[in-house]
């Protein structure tokens, strides 16, 4: 997906989620070369150090990346970076949260075998940190009467996979929660999407070792985030419910096929 060369988004301030990983890197890459401001937000500092310097390097026309640590899952976390957030910065045009975790070990495993503690720490990194980081920006864009939120679902919010149980709820829940937040935020001038991607060539994709798709078959990052860019540039007054995207090469995948 290509963009006209006049897209010019100096000016604008964009709050990127995860930015150190697949998705968030390539969108905070794509944002930054269209001259905005582009917040990145990890677990460290040191995640995006070396992000910091490469979009410098690339376009340093661009206002320079702000960056903050945080832990999205965590309610104290997310309240140091609203309180930073709100002295550096006079609003916010969109906030994307592509914070996502797959499994807490390498091993596939049944529900049968899941602990307590690994259902939780997906839940709470996915499920519970889109709820955290959302509520946190939302009074922000109320008080301005403008902005977007997109949530970064997947296709495995639409149909359980095997072995996935916790992943596939976390993501069952942000479409429900992403659609619930837009129903009640879209009068304050909010709007707030769901995307749901297919199998990405990401680190995260790829813990699943030997039975994950080939890499060939699968999108790049930089796909998704031409998605992303294109749910924020759409005219303020539709949006984009939920949709599906997933690579030509690679034939619709069926209910009874894991």
């Amino acid at each position: 997906m290509t963009f006209p060369d006049n897209v010019n988004l100096r000016g604008s301030v964009y709050l990127v989620a995860g930015a150190s990983g697949g998705i968030g890197k390539s969108l905070s890459t794509l944002l930054h070369s269209l001259n905005a401001t582009v917040v990145l937000v990890d677990l460290s500092t040191e995640l995006l150090v070396d992000l910091v310097d490469d979009l410098s390097k690339s376009n340093p026309n661009a206002p320079k990346p702000q960056v903050f640590a945080a832990d999205i899952s965590s309610e104290s976390s997310l309240k140091d970076l609203t309180t930073w957030y709100s002295a550096h910065f006079q609003h916010i045009n969109g906030l994307v949260n592509c914070v996502g975790l797959l499994r807490t070990g390498e091993s596939l495993k049944p529900i049968s075998e899941t602990s307590l503690s690994e259902w939780e720490t997906i839940i709470n990194v996915n499920l519970t940190g889109t709820f955290l980081l959302n509520r946190a920006f939302i009074p922000i864009m109320q008080k301005q009467r403008f902005g977007d939120i997109i949530n970064i679902s997947s296709v495995s919010g639409t149909q359980g996979r095997a072995f996935d149980g916790p992943y596939c709820s976390s993501k069952f829940g942000i479409i429900g929660l992403s659609e619930s937040i837009a129903a009640e935020v879209s009068s304050s001038g909010i709007r707030v999407q769901c995307l749901l991607p297919d199998a990405v060539n990401t680190d995260l994709w790829l813990q699943n070792g030997s039975t994950s798709i080939q890499p060939s078959l699968m999108m790049t990052s930089e796909n998704v985030a031409s998605v992303i860019l294109y749910m924020l540039q759409l005219p303020a007054d539709i949006y984009m419910l939920n949709p599906i995207i997933a690579p030509m090469k690679r034939p619709k995948r069926r209910r009874n096929n894991n």
